[in-house]
């Protein structure tokens, strides 16, 4: 399937039909990151990348370090003696 490149403001960029997209997997394509590369014959390879979950994105800024200096626990915590069927 040929297209063209167009300019948009100050770059250019091209139009990827819904039919390509749909081989690729990308049903959603506003946002989906994706991943530009040329090979060695200077075609270029655009590679679909993982959206990262909602949860990744909220502990995307997280830092352990400094929340483990505030609250002072470094590993598992002592929750006491089983009281049922859990899983030791």
């Amino acid at each position: 399937m040929d297209t063209t490149i167009k300019r948009w403001g100050n770059s250019q960029g091209i139009i990827i039909p819904k039919t390509i997209l749909a081989k690729m997997g990308i049903d959603d394509p506003d946002g989906q990151p994706v991943a530009l590369k040329i090979d060695a014959k200077g075609q270029l390879i655009i590679e679909k990348k993982n959206r990262p979950s909602k949860l990744e994105k909220r502990f995307q800024v997280f830092d352990l370090q400094p929340y483990v200096k505030e609250h002072g626990h470094k590993s598992e915590l002592d929750w006491g003696k089983d009281v049922g069927a859990e899983i030791s």
